[in-house]
């Protein structure tokens, strides 16, 4: 015990770790938690936190009885946040299982299309009024959807998951046709969200996706696909938000989103990315997978250079150039082309109400007005500044503290032990 609390104290003081002051308090209070349940489930983590904050305020409470001081509104409070907190660890621990998915897919009607629901369709184009869509009749829009689906993010030929290593340099010869399924299938998912009251979807596409075999060479059977997709939706009465969709860049700095040459042409070395602490990848590291450490590739130099370049370039690097043209101009000419290509095959299509921008963007660098700060500022995974990133890209090793869970620290780790740059 006394070794797990000098460890987490020496974190929670250590200057070279991006806390900031909130998270420094934290870091002790929830890590010491962790290390005396050692319990990975996250719903017996938050009762068992909460457990620990609320016996905290129940000895401060009875110390202050103790010594005769006299009741405070303030006191007051905290005795009744104390009993809460116990109160929700109990109901959490007891009640927060995890519900098991029913597989049976005749449960829910594989060929439900008698069963639909007979709910009238969008009327036109989508218009802004105060707090509310409405179509083009003046009816209030209620948009009840799913994002479909998850699985586009990555390529359909050769099916390449996460986890699987091999192929996932092969970058050019992929496929997303089929993403999220193929189109012979269309009409069972389909009509199995119509039949639950869905009437909207927010659709996936990845500037990968379109773009995939270079600079300029557009995946034009998968645009036909996507079509043919967006077509079967309007037969079964759902309407359509196109989102071009990004995590932490693309799939070789722990994601999805861009094409691989866009980091090949300024510079990265795709091979090299994870091994060097520049990005972390589900197909590098293998399994078991660290949980949700996805986002932390923000404050990797990868993710946060290509943002930096894409919206900021022409300031933060004005000499890096690509084919002729700033990194900046180059970057967003390709994205928005390739984007422009979806809208040119979807022009027509009636069930189409509109385009997001791009999901989830980083700044990169941009506003950080310290490098010694954290880009993604939750204490998750491998936890580093923006200055220890560049100095993992540039091969230097270095010592990081791991959270298994927000806040929680579990053991420090080398990144980069062999020199890589």
């Amino acid at each position: 015990v006394f070794d797990a609390v000098k460890a987490i104290a020496e974190v929670a003081c250590d200057s070279e770790v991006p806390l900031n002051l909130r998270d420094r308090l934290l870091v002790p209070l929830v890590s010491f938690a962790n290390y005396l349940i050692q319990e990975s489930d996250p719903e017996k983590f938050i009762a068992s936190a909460l457990t620990v904050f609320g016996l905290f305020l129940f000895t401060f409470e009875f110390l202050g009885c103790f010594k005769g001081r006299e009741r405070s509104p303030c006191r007051v409070v905290l005795f009744v946040v104390a009993v809460s907190c116990n109160m929700t660890a109990w109901y959490v621990s007891e009640n927060l299982t995890p519900v098991a998915v029913l597989q049976d897919l005749d449960a829910y009607g594989v060929q439900p299309l008698a069963n639909e629901p007979a709910l009238p369709k969008l009327e036109g184009k989508l218009i802004c009024d105060g707090e509310f869509f409405r179509d083009e009749s003046g009816r209030v829009a209620l948009l009840r959807g799913v994002n479909l689906g998850g699985d586009s993010k990555i390529p359909a030929i050769p099916n390449m998951p996460t986890f699987e290593k091999d192929g996932f340099f092969e970058t050019e010869d992929v496929s997303f046709v089929g993403r999220p399924f193929p189109l012979e299938e269309a009409d069972e998912h389909l009509s199995r969200l119509r039949s639950w009251g869905f009437t909207f979807v927010r659709f996936l596409v990845t500037w990968e996706a379109i773009e995939h075999a270079g600079p300029g060479k557009y995946d034009h059977e998968y645009l036909e696909y996507v079509r043919a997709v967006i077509r079967k939706c309007a037969e079964h009465g759902i309407s359509v938000f196109i989102d071009p969709h990004q995590d932490v860049w693309s799939r070789w700095t722990g994601g999805d989103g861009a094409p691989a040459w866009t980091l090949t042409k300024v510079g990265f070395d795709l091979e090299k990315l994870h091994e060097s602490g520049a990005a972390f990848s589900h197909q590098m590291h293998g399994d078991p997978l660290p949980r949700m450490v996805w986002p932390t590739n923000y404050n990797r130099l990868a993710t946060a250079t290509m943002f930096t370049l894409f919206f900021a370039g022409d300031t933060f690097a004005p000499k890096t150039m690509i084919d002729g043209v700033s990194a900046q101009e180059y970057l967003q000419s390709h994205f928005v082309n390739a984007i422009k290509q979806v809208a040119t095959y979807l022009k027509d299509e009636p069930n189409v109400l509109g385009y997001d921008t791009l999901n989830e963007p980083s700044t990169g660098y941009v506003g950080l007005q310290d490098l010694n700060d954290a880009l993604f500022a939750a204490p998750l995974g491998w936890f580093i500044s923006g200055f220890q990133g560049m100095a993992l890209g540039a091969g230097e090793t270095l010592t990081a503290p791991f959270f298994s869970a927000p806040h929680a620290f579990s053991r420090t780790t080398k990144l980069n032990p062999s020199g890589v740059s």
